[in-house]
């Protein structure tokens, strides 16, 4: 993958947390406790002003289902291009 350094510190800093979140309940700390729960507060209060930007209402069943999705599709993605190289999109090659 071609990138600036910049930019695969950003991709692997939230890769890692989101792996940090999958294995969180089972090497349990308060320090991970906290740091999961800032995470949480922060992706709920970023999420909330978008909604309320889009004069929608963000229901907490919606927000823990994202938390969830984005998880796991963050570790999947990432797992998946450690071994494919090459990212077609929108017809191009990467």
């Amino acid at each position: 993958m071609k990138s600036r350094l910049d930019g695969l510190f950003v991709i692997g800093t939230a890769y890692l947390a989101m792996l940090f979140c999958l294995l969180v309940p089972f090497f349990y700390s308060s320090t991970a406790l906290v740091l999961l729960s800032f995470k949480f507060f922060t992706d709920y209060f970023m999420l909330l002003h978008i909604y309320k930007n889009l004069n929608l209402k963000l229901k907490i069943i919606n927000f823990i289902a994202f938390e969830f999705y984005i998880t796991f599709y963050f570790v999947i993605v990432g797992i998946s291009l450690l071994f494919n190289k090459k990212v077609l999109w929108k017809g191009r090659e990467f």
